[in-house]
């Protein structure tokens, strides 16, 4: 799930990263919500250049069958920290 959300936003797609990432979840239902991420993650690409690469910093489990992730994007003019579960 982490590796299809950033390779997508290393090829800006940000609408179907974010997509793949909460497809069956409840922030799926919350459209604002998933509007603000978009917009923050548009905007912090543009600010700090395309994604390269990612690091997964830690895992937790959060329940039987979920699992919460935290990564940091890599870019080039700085490392832009993500949650993603």
């Amino acid at each position: 799930m982490a590796a299809a959300f950033f390779a997508l936003l290393q090829k800006g797609s940000v609408d179907a990263a974010y997509a793949s990432l909460t497809r069956g979840s409840k922030i799926a239902e919350k459209p604002e919500e998933l509007r603000q991420l978009k917009a923050k993650t548009s905007e912090a690409i543009e600010v700090f250049g395309s994604v390269t690469g990612y690091d997964l910093v830690e895992t937790k489990s959060v329940g039987a069958r979920l699992l919460r992730a935290f990564g940091a994007a890599v870019a080039p003019r700085a490392v832009c920290d993500a949650a993603y579960g």
